[in-house]
């Protein structure tokens, strides 16, 4: 999976960073790809640094940023000095990391538990559908029974996509809108995420790919023609990697994609 770092857009203006000089500027962007990377609160190895960074001239280079306070010497390298300022520390992203993978098995424990204890009655099942209706008929009533057991479906649609995007005329069929409808759920009861994620993942969608690459929910589990990860996938890491970091809260998403 790719990562990204955080860089202000007029970072080249900073007056350290001019004071540095343009040599130095360079060194100081690798090296924040190589933090972000070793996740190591933004330490650089001396020795790492001047052997596989691809630059000459790496001590002075590092001297004029340690020299405007860009980075701090170390014993045995360099430290960049605003690191944890702009990201999270090494020991909060792995415990995010871990109550998510802790979540993640909790939702998939417990839908194991209810698939054995509910094996008729549970709603991933095929209902029975009504005697004497159209297919179109058919199709409103699974709706109907798909939002009865999740509710919170027409909220996310509603909510996280309609407040963003438009839905095409092609989805407002009953078909269309079952669609919709069961690939928000599988997004919640297959892949995992909580109902909170779910929201997120559709809201990214509609205000960064609708309606050029997404023209409903209803793509988020099919594959992207770029490669074999699913859509939720890739937006998921999208989410994550343009966060800078392991927090996904929706005041930093809605301030970052809005």
């Amino acid at each position: 999976m790719p990562l990204y770092v955080k860089l202000d857009t007029d970072y080249y203006q900073d007056e350290k960073m001019l004071d540095a000089g343009e040599a130095a500027e360079v060194l100081y962007l690798r090296c924040l790809c190589v933090a972000k990377e070793q996740m190591r609160d933004g330490y650089l190895n001396r020795k790492t640094i001047i052997a596989f960074i691809g630059l000459s001239d790496v001590e002075d280079r590092a001297q004029a940023l340690v020299a405007v306070g860009l980075w701090k010497e170390t014993e045995d390298g360099w430290l960049i000095a605003a690191w944890l300022k702009h990201n999270p520390s090494a020991a909060d992203i792995a415990a995010r990391r871990e109550q998510k993978a802790s979540a993640g098995r909790k939702r998939w424990e417990h839908s194991a538990e209810h698939s054995a204890e509910h094996p008729v009655s549970t709603p991933t099942q095929t209902e029975p559908e009504p005697e004497g209706k159209t297919e179109g008929e058919t199709e409103e009533h699974r709706l109907k029974q798909l939002h009865a057991d999740y509710p919170e479906i027409a909220s996310i649609v509603k909510t996280n996509w309609l407040a963003h995007a438009e839905l095409p005329k092609s989805s407002q069929t009953p078909s269309a809108k079952l669609t919709i409808a069961n690939t928000i759920r599988l997004l919640h009861t297959e892949d995992g995420y909580s109902w909170e994620d779910v929201g997120r993942i559709v809201e990214y969608a509609a205000k960064e790919w609708a309606p050029t690459y997404m023209g409903s929910p209803a793509k988020l589990r099919n594959p992207i023609k770029a490669g074999d990860r699913l859509v939720h996938e890739k937006i998921w890491a999208d989410i994550n990697n343009h966060a800078g970091s392991e927090d996904n809260s929706m005041a930093e998403l809605l301030e970052r994609i809005g």
